[in-house]
């Protein structure tokens, strides 16, 4: 455990500690979930405790990345001052631009009562890049904004490898026994051609597997979604009645692991449930789950990915809190510094970061459309980078 996250989990331990239940003032919808009614009182706090330094808990730099970079990806402390998440994921800045691009697109469309398909390809349609899909096959429906469908488009699925990280015995059982069911009554995830590794892999000594994971035929997309949102509503009702035998901690973990089991489009998946596992989250005042962190969805059960989800968004919280602390000192590390905002520090090496993604985006805005422009001209974020007033170094 990092020394971050093991301040963190203290911080947490004693907060608990000093703040009796009765001091909690959740809304009614979370008074019989003890822990999220905690939790949604401690990040009400933080909340109001980053305005007084003008500061959006939404920017701070590991906070933002880890919704969309996994986490060995993103190290602010053995990059240095690199905490720029623009720079991650190739096409750069491309990648990130979309998905700022659908995060704002989710906040106009995941609104109301209810979610339908039409809302998730909507918000598809923003977060992926017609540029980048071209390259993939459209036999895999990649196209923005739709759903997989036709008897010819291939459904997706992906390979552990002996040679890079193959799957151990009990992820290998587990995707061979997988429990969530379709409509028809068989595993949405599906194990091909599987073999055993011989010899020492990348994860060590001991039983380990190669094979093909491949989920849900394209034709059995469309019914297994229908039934998807008919129980997404259901539950977001149950839970606004304060009915719901789920928390919503535990809603949002289901609801994000079955629709990456359902694969609904040929790319993009993972954001799109993501962002329906952060709509449910925000809806009920809750932090968002950095799903940076959360790459066990596929090989865990049900019940243990419920814990893992709780577990790690608390971990999650008690790092807020830290990073109030350390803007309350003047002393904010790379982790809890606001990614929208002049830093105070290493100046030259960040104006020349920053001068490096505004040339990249001047290229991204020859080639998109006016309303992309538009959005990111708007949008307060990229703005202030892209209109930043450093001055341009070669």
């Amino acid at each position: 455990m990092t020394l971050f996250k093991a301040t963190g989990v203290i911080m947490a331990g004693l907060y608990f500690a000093l703040a009796p239940l009765s001091t909690w003032a959740c809304d009614y919808r979370l008074e019989k979930f003890p822990q999220e009614c905690q939790l949604q009182d401690r990040y009400t706090a933080v909340k109001t405790g980053f305005e007084k330094f003008d500061v959006d808990v939404e920017q701070l730099a590991t906070y933002r990345a880890l919704r969309f970079i996994a986490h060995y990806h993103w190290n602010p402390k053995k990059a240095g001052i690199d905490y720029l998440p623009w720079f991650r994921y190739d096409p750069k800045p491309v990648t990130w631009m979309f998905w700022e691009r659908g995060v704002a697109e989710a906040k106009e469309v995941f609104q109301g009562n209810s979610l339908s398909i039409n809302d998730l390809k909507r918000v598809h349609r923003e977060i992926i890049d017609p540029a980048i899909i071209r390259k993939v096959s459209l036999r895999k429906g990649a196209w923005p904004g739709k759903i997989r469908n036709r008897p010819w488009q291939k459904a997706p699925s992906w390979k552990a490898k002996c040679s890079d990280w193959p799957l151990s015995e009990a992820e290998f059982n587990l995707l061979k026994n997988y429990d969530l069911k379709s409509v028809k009554g068989k595993p949405l995830v599906r194990i091909k051609k599987a073999k055993r590794c011989k010899g020492k892999t990348p994860r060590g000594e001991g039983v380990f597997y190669k094979a093909r994971v491949v989920y849900l035929k394209s034709t059995s997309v469309p019914a297994n979604l229908e039934k998807y949102f008919a129980d997404l509503n259901k539950g977001l009702a149950l839970l606004d009645e304060g009915n719901s035998p789920l928390s919503p901690l535990e809603f949002a973990a289901d609801a994000q692991r079955r629709l990456i089991s359902i694969h609904p489009h040929g790319d993009g998946n993972g954001r799109m449930a993501r962002l329906i596992q952060d709509y449910i989250t925000q809806r009920y005042g809750l932090p968002f789950a950095p799903s940076g962190r959360l790459t066990e969805d596929l090989t865990s059960v049900t019940v243990k990915y419920r814990q893992i989800f709780k577990q790690v968004t608390f971990e999650t919280m008690s790092e807020l809190e830290k990073c109030l602390v350390e803007h309350q000192q003047q002393k904010a590390s790379g982790d809890c510094r606001a990614i929208n905002k002049n830093y105070s520090n290493e100046n030259d090496k960040i104006s020349l970061k920053k001068n490096q993604f505004k040339k990249e985006l001047a290229k991204f805005l020859q080639v998109r459309n006016e309303d992309l422009k538009k959005y990111i001209e708007n949008n307060k974020y990229i703005g202030e980078i892209s209109k930043g007033k450093e001055e341009d170094r070669e």
